[in-house]
């Protein structure tokens, strides 16, 4: 008698057709969810695949579809998932969307030449992806040439909004008019800005909420309590530490986001200051890290997980739907986590 080799038989689609006596097209149907089948033989062919723990052979499915199943997410070093904790949230989003759909989540670096120009991925050029995700402001001319390719693309966290290309963000000014309202309710008067000119778009966006802010008020603005080459957390630490040898100094910041927030307070408190009794701050995004520095930082919370899925369902609605329209969707975000970064003086 001949040994069982311990190899269980994998369970194919003609299997299936088999035990639910029907043909193989009528479960493909089923598999990919068209129209066509009776509602009581849909449910006992699921019923079998169930049972049975039936999945569907990916490369035939990529030849059937002419599909590859892989979106592909560009990564540049400013708005990397593996270093910054505000995009590596986005990220999980996107992944978990991504993989309910059937799809894997491939990273590739974006690169450039001797002419700072960005180089096309062979991922993309090869057509080895159905889709593509980038974090953050993008070139337009590397955007063009990314649409030529006919590879859908969704943009993330982008502030320009280019036409016709789908692009999720959220409402910079309008988090930064809430965050210098809260400080201003607070009783603050003297209040300072730091921000990232580096990217035009999110700078600007954000620079008018605080200036929008500080108008309806009718407070001052001083010029020399605006920090706006704070790239990373280190420069925000170093543009802190020349600005607080000033001798008029403001009671309160307001940070366009939480990384920037976390390097000032540092200056502040190595230059032998206290937060929040001699200088307050506020920032943007709620990232992990913003709980956990001492004093814990107010902030304004942005779903960054959410961001993300809806990304994904863009970059699968338009997979599905090749030619159509992009979309530019915010997402409205304005609860203040109230911590301990904020002295009321008033």
């Amino acid at each position: 008698m001949a040994q069982s080799t311990g190899v269980k038989k994998k369970i194919t689609i003609r299997d299936i057709a088999q035990m639910a006596n029907v043909s193989v097209a009528t479960v493909s149907y089923v598999i990919n969810g068209k129209e066509g089948v009776g509602a009581e033989t849909r449910a006992r062919i699921q019923s079998i695949i169930d049972q049975t723990g039936f999945t569907r052979n990916i490369n035939s499915r990529r030849l059937i579809e002419n599909r590859s199943y892989n979106i592909c997410l560009l990564i540049r070093p400013s708005s990397s998932p593996f270093q910054d904790l505000f995009y590596y949230e986005v990220m999980q989003g996107l992944l978990e969307t991504c993989q309910q759909a059937g799809y894997n989540l491939i990273f590739c670096h974006l690169e450039r030449d001797e002419s700072e120009r960005f180089i096309m991925p062979r991922t993309v050029a090869n057509r080895d992806c159905d889709g593509i995700a980038i974090f953050q402001d993008i070139d337009h001319q590397f955007l063009t040439e990314l649409k030529e390719t006919g590879v859908p693309v969704v943009l993330v966290d982008n502030h320009s909004i280019p036409h016709n290309t789908d692009c999720i963000r959220v409402d910079n000014r309008l988090l930064c008019l809430r965050a210098t309202n809260y400080l201003i309710s607070q009783g603050h008067k003297r209040i300072g800005f730091l921000g990232n000119a580096n990217l035009p778009d999110f700078y600007n966006a954000s620079f008018q909420g605080y200036f929008d802010a500080l108008a309806a008020a009718k407070m001052p603005l001083n010029p020399a309590w605006i920090l706006s080459e704070a790239k990373d957390e280190q420069k925000a630490f170093a543009d802190m530490n020349h600005l607080l040898s000033a001798s008029r100094l403001p009671t309160s910041f307001v940070c366009s986001n939480d990384h920037l927030a976390i390097g000032a307070m540092k200056a502040v408190k190595a230059y032998g200051m206290h937060i929040p009794a001699d200088m307050s701050f506020i920032g943007i995004d709620d990232i992990v890290l913003s709980r956990y520095v001492e004093p814990a930082l107010t902030t304004l919370k942005i779903d960054k997980v959410k961001l993300g899925s809806v990304a994904g369902n863009l970059l699968l609605k338009a997979i599905d739907s090749p030619g159509s329209k992009g979309e530019a969707h915010t997402l409205e975000m304005n609860e203040i986590v109230e911590r301990q970064s904020i002295k009321r003086l008033s």
